[in-house]
């Protein structure tokens, strides 16, 4: 079992999460923390983190403990992040 960590929790990201969940440990994180709370109150198995991905030192802190980043954020921040 794997530590994941997925970037975005729109329509792919959430999609992603829900289904790596089944067999890792998840953590999901977007800027919208209602989004998040939203997703983890239909799957419990998720973690969430309320993550800026254009806060570039807090990014790197956050991705440390995973052994797998996921990027699922919108196409205009994925080059960035």
């Amino acid at each position: 079992m794997k530590n994941v960590i997925v970037l975005g929790a729109g329509m792919v990201g959430s999609a992603m999460a829900i289904d790596m969940a089944k067999n890792h440990n998840v953590t999901l994180t977007d800027i919208n923390l209602k989004t998040l709370q939203k997703i983890q109150s239909e799957n419990k198995e998720l973690n969430i983190l309320e993550l800026n991905v254009t806060d570039s030192a807090k990014l790197q802190e956050a991705l440390k403990p995973f052994d797998l980043v996921i990027c699922a954020v919108p196409g205009f921040l994925g080059y960035q992040t």
